[in-house]
């Protein structure tokens, strides 16, 4: 099942349907669009698994893309300062991850 077969049922594009999907938080249509494509894919048999596995690797993806950047910014960073940098991230990371869905989170 593809982004394109749930398009197809649902007689709207392939450009609608898959940010509809992904969830994306910038793109924005009515509720109603969303319900049937989320609907359509549902009685397709869409792998909503398969679509939030793809999601976390993408947002592991663009973090370790991040890190790298600010790395190869500071190209007198040592070993002790590059793990400095991780932790700190990691920490911050586990903070707002907790601000934002509590404690158990």
């Amino acid at each position: 099942m593809t982004f394109r077969d749930v398009a197809r049922a649902t007689g709207r594009p392939v450009a609608l349907v898959r940010p509809i999907l992904r969830e994306d938080p910038k793109f924005l249509t009515d509720k109603a669009t969303k319900d049937l494509v989320f609907q359509t894919a549902r009685a397709l048999g869409y792998d909503f698994q398969k679509l939030r596995l793809g999601k976390r690797l993408d947002l592991r993806q663009n973090a370790i893309a991040e890190i790298l950047r600010k790395i190869e910014e500071k190209p007198s960073w040592d070993r002790v300062a590059i793990i400095a940098y991780l932790k700190n991230a990691a920490d911050l990371s586990r903070r707002v991850q907790r601000r934002m869905f509590g404690a158990d989170a």
